[in-house]
């Protein structure tokens, strides 16, 4: 199965993107790999939208292990993304 991630070509060009610092651009598009993606909408007038929204998990030791991302550059990376509205955190785990 191949998988597909869509980004906007503007948000990668934004002023608010091109800000983002060490690891965020990365933490960000692994948020967006993590998306789950349905059409809903009328046959011919479907559109796309992130069915798990809020449900998002991504744990710090799963950062550490698979991405090589440690506990603080993974926070830092977080603190950018909130900061500047690229996600919200619903719940903090611990």
């Amino acid at each position: 199965m191949v998988s597909k991630i869509v980004i906007d070509a503007d948000l990668v060009t934004s002023k608010v993107f091109l800000k983002l610092k060490g690891v965020a651009p990365k933490v960000f598009l692994l948020f967006l790999r993590r998306r789950k993606m349905t059409k809903v909408g009328k046959k011919g007038k479907e559109k796309w939208v992130i069915s798990n929204n809020g449900e998002i998990v991504f744990p710090y030791a799963e950062a550490k292990e698979k991405f090589g991302i440690t506990p603080p550059r993974f926070q830092r990376a977080l603190d950018q993304l909130v900061e500047h509205g690229f996600i919200d955190i619903v719940h903090s785990g611990g």
